[in-house]
């Protein structure tokens, strides 16, 4: 069932897709050949979900969040720390794919999951207002969601003393064009689910 599944999933449109990158692949890096979608391996499918309802209270089905899962991404491959590694050969922690009228697609990779809450709240915070965004603002804007979701990110990290993670995320952002302006309908603090605490 979970070959059919994933082979369905693979044929989906991609609308949109947006990663939170953390850097680029090693040439050798070491792939997970055994990952186990049944519920072994590196899944964490039910910790994720009870994870991210405690603390965004967001749940499969709202803002029209058909999967919410550690499962890599289609197309993506998943490396031994836990992280994916997208088509373009980065490492990204999470991704919120668009598949139009079949929904949206929460990806957070396993070492996401399993770590501390404020790694795991920014991380998930990111993709989850990217979801928001398409729900909420008909036409969302790529380019304008990518610059709220690093600045959330952003947010995250300073208020907590995680400097160097901070950091990292604004020289990610650079690709976006920084995390300075965008529309007031892009903000964070407009979706309901999202704080720094």
């Amino acid at each position: 069932m979970g070959g059919v599944i994933g082979g369905i999933s693979g044929y989906r449109a991609d609308n949109g897709s947006y990663d939170y990158v953390l850097r680029d692949a090693i040439r050798d890096e070491s792939y997970v050949d055994n990952y186990d979608p049944s519920g072994g391996g590196l899944n964490k499918d039910e910790f994720l979900n009870e994870r991210i309802f405690k603390m965004h209270r967001v749940k499969k089905g709202d803002y029209n969040i058909t999967e919410l899962t550690t499962t890599a991404p289609p197309g993506y491959r998943m490396i031994t720390s836990g992280d994916y590694v997208n088509p373009k050969g980065q490492v990204v922690a999470g991704s919120m794919k668009n598949y139009g009228s079949e929904g949206l697609g929460i990806y957070i990779s396993p070492n996401t999951t399993m770590s501390n809450d404020v790694i795991f709240r920014a991380v998930t915070g990111h993709e989850l207002l990217h979801a928001y965004h398409i729900y909420a603002i008909p036409g969302a804007s790529l380019f304008y969601s990518e610059r709220a979701a690093y600045r959330y990110t952003f947010d995250t990290y300073l208020k907590h003393g995680y400097f160097n993670d901070a950091i990292a995320t604004l020289n990610t952002a650079k690709g976006w064009g920084g995390i300075s302006a965008y529309p007031a309908a892009y903000h964070y603090s407009s979706s309901p689910f999202l704080k720094l605490w």
